[in-house]
């Protein structure tokens, strides 16, 4: 005698649901679903909680279909507002397979919140029991669907990449009191919500290099390696910018408001100003190293020990 089929055996038992001995009415025949299973997307979750539950709301008669509502709980068991709703002809036959989803989050993602399929049995004993425009309501707890027909994709694949930087440091305004706190550095973004198809591109002194076999992808510092050395390189102090359209201070033309090395002195010996002449006096020498940005003041080595008038 042959062994009767997975769908039949369902037929006379609670699966796909949870056996539960003692359930409140509306009482749902074993033979009207016969198999079903969701899968709950990235967006589905507001954390990374593991803990969650799937039931049957509700099944509303239509004039020729019925409507099977699914909801979905986190660890709260506070309902979310998106519900899976499977749409199945009022003339359906044995064991008819059905598939939805719900709508996504935002039309940037295009990811449903959920999605899932729902294998129905002896859909005439709906069409037997209940009347067009009527609708039978489950309490959360009556019909829930096994932990095993759910599948979770919480943390479970890389959808996009968002390219972002710290903020540079800034240097305060002279005569500030405090530092600039470092906590206070922003994210700036330059590229959010990036798919398909993702190139790595090297820069000034970057080294990027791909292992296959690892499935890896590194990024480091080399001197000289990457982009060759330009002239945008140096057009603002070796100062890059984080994001197009950066602006720079008009003076410096540096992007984080610091000082180049001939504004760090501001004053010398009381005297200010944008020039400062240094000249040797009697037996003083003025030497000067540009390498090395360095001005020596010095006595001459064949100075004499009396005062020339």
């Amino acid at each position: 005698m042959p062994r009767p089929g997975f769908y039949n055996d369902n037929e006379y038992r609670a699966y796909p649901f949870v056996f539960k001995p003692n359930l409140p009415d509306p009482l749902l025949a074993t033979n009207v679903i016969v198999d079903a299973g969701v899968i709950l997307g990235l967006d589905a979750f507001t954390t990374t909680v593991a803990d969650y539950a799937v039931w049957l709301a509700s099944i509303e008669r239509l004039a020729q279909s019925f409507k099977f509502t699914f909801r979905y709980a986190e660890k709260n068991y506070v309902a979310k507002p998106t519900p899976l709703v499977f749409t199945c002809p009022s003339t359906a036959t044995d064991w008819t397979t059905i598939f939805a989803e719900s709508v996504p989050v935002t039309v940037a993602t295009a990811d449903p919140i959920w999605e899932g399929f729902l294998v129905v049995g002896k859909i005439e004993t709906l069409v037997a029991t209940m009347t067009i425009g009527q609708t039978l309501t489950f309490e959360q707890n009556s019909y829930q669907l096994e932990p095993g027909r759910i599948q979770s994709l919480n943390r479970a694949y890389l959808r996009s990449i968002t390219v972002a930087n710290y903020d540079r440091p800034r240097v305060p305004n002279c005569g500030a009191t405090t530092p600039a706190a470092t906590n206070d550095r922003i994210l700036v973004v330059n590229k959010g919500n990036l798919k398909g198809p993702l190139f790595f591109k090297e820069g000034y002194n970057c080294q990027i290099t791909q292992t296959t076999r690892a499935n890896e992808i590194s990024i480091s510092a080399l001197k000289n390696a990457g982009a060759p050395i330009d002239a945008a390189f140096c057009a603002h102090g070796s100062e890059l910018p984080l994001y197009l359209g950066e602006s720079f201070d008009a003076e410096t033309q540096l992007y984080s408001n610091s000082p180049t090395c001939k504004q760090v002195i501001s004053t010398i010996n009381g005297l200010g100003g944008k020039n400062i002449n240094i000249v040797g006096g009697n037996s003083v020498a003025i030497t000067t190293d540009n390498d090395n940005n360095k001005i020596t003041v010095a006595k001459k080595a064949n100075a004499q020990t009396n005062c020339t008038p």
